[in-house]
């Protein structure tokens, strides 16, 4: 696959596979050690395309993930999307594609997946790269926090646009002459289906990751938390409890740049991913 091609949002793109009844959509490059890519809630695997271009050109294989309910995938709506059930999920779409185990790059929601995965499936996991992990917080938009509320998380999601997820991409894009019109546009692209929008809503409400802070010892496998310096939605002091929490862990403060640090910061991360995780000298420079 041409990474180019991977710039354009778009259900045309790569392949689809069912999984307990959700159909999952995913892209990925030609390469020998598998790396998977998570995005976080209301963004899709278009969000990770600096990483994947990044890593792919250096001969991973690369994978990255529509989560179920976002960008091209579906929910069946009979399912509770715990973080549990989507690690039990997501390890059921490595077992179809005969994905063995993999390095996880996790953002957002999809970092506290990937934690999770590391915690049920430990054999699974030979590495965590964890980008500003977490979900909504006391700093988002009033707009955004309103959506885990039953009824109102409906109205409210019916208002929205391309123009406030616009305003959401200003609020956490740092550097705003990195965000274009044509990224504006492709986030929203998936979020124009009513259903998508409702799937939201229940992977939202559905969202718990306390198992997952409270066991925080049970991951071992080498960690590198990776943290934008200016980061509105997810403030840098969130990263001490998972430092603290993970034996072999390390933490990089991405210099002048906000939320999408794995987005704009794609080079830099790559580079500490090798360096750190990935090369056969890596192994000793995480102290456990």
């Amino acid at each position: 696959m041409s990474t180019k091609s991977f710039w354009v949002n778009s259900p045309k793109l790569g392949k689809n596979i069912q999984i307990f009844n959700n159909r999952i959509h995913y892209v990925e490059s030609e390469g020998e050690e598998c790396i998977m890519l998570l995005h976080g809630l209301g963004f899709s695997l278009f969000s990770m395309r600096n990483i994947y271009e990044e890593l792919a050109a250096k001969g991973y294989r690369v994978i990255a993930v529509d989560l179920p309910g976002c960008g091209y995938s579906t929910i069946d709506q009979r399912q509770k999307f715990t973080v549990e059930h989507m690690a039990d999920v997501l390890i059921e779409f490595m077992k179809v594609i005969n994905v063995e185990s993999a390095h996880f790059v996790g953002a957002a929601e999809g970092g506290i997946y990937s934690m999770s995965i590391a915690q049920l499936y430990p054999e699974k996991v030979k590495s965590l790269t964890l980008c500003s992990p977490g979900s909504l917080t006391n700093k988002y938009p009033f707009f955004y926090k309103q959506l885990i509320t039953p009824m109102v998380g409906e109205i409210y999601m019916s208002f929205l646009s391309k123009k406030k997820v616009s305003r959401f991409l200003n609020w956490i894009y740092f550097n705003k002459t990195n965000l274009t019109p044509a990224i504006e546009r492709q986030t929203y692209e998936p979020y124009e289906s009513r259903a998508t929008r409702n799937w939201l809503l229940y992977l939202l409400r559905d969202y718990n990751d306390s198992a997952v802070y409270s066991h925080l010892y049970m991951i071992s496998c080498k960690t590198l938390i990776v943290w934008g310096e200016y980061d509105n939605a997810h403030p840098v002091s969130m990263s001490e409890k998972l430092i603290s929490g993970i034996r072999k862990s390390s933490l990089e403060i991405i210099k002048n740049v906000g939320h999408m640090c794995y987005e704009l910061r794609a080079p830099l991360i790559a580079g500490y991913m090798e360096k750190k995780l990935l090369r056969k000298e890596a192994s000793g420079l995480i102290e456990e």
